[in-house]
């Protein structure tokens, strides 16, 4: 396993603990927790609202329909791309 540590100038002198497994680490965690918390409910809202909408279309003409699976597949590819 090799590990690269680039320092370029003065400003990072204050980290000298770069180690995977810091205490920094675990202080940290709470914050990036409740990000990806909102990231991931944002994510499934947006995808469960696709196939929402999908349904609704169901109801309407055939060119609806047609109009909203070329727009599920698009936002699919957009997020494969993501």
């Amino acid at each position: 396993m090799t590990i690269y540590v680039i320092k370029t100038t003065k400003k990072f002198e204050e980290f000298d603990d770069v180690k995977f497994f810091s205490e920094q680490t675990y202080t940290d965690l709470g914050p990036q927790l409740s990000l990806c918390w909102k990231q991931l409910t944002m994510n499934i809202w947006g995808r469960w609202s696709l196939e929402i909408l999908t349904l609704m279309a169901s109801y309407l003409s055939p060119e609806a329909i047609a109009a909203q699976s070329c727009m599920n597949s698009i936002s699919n590819m957009a997020r494969m791309v993501q």
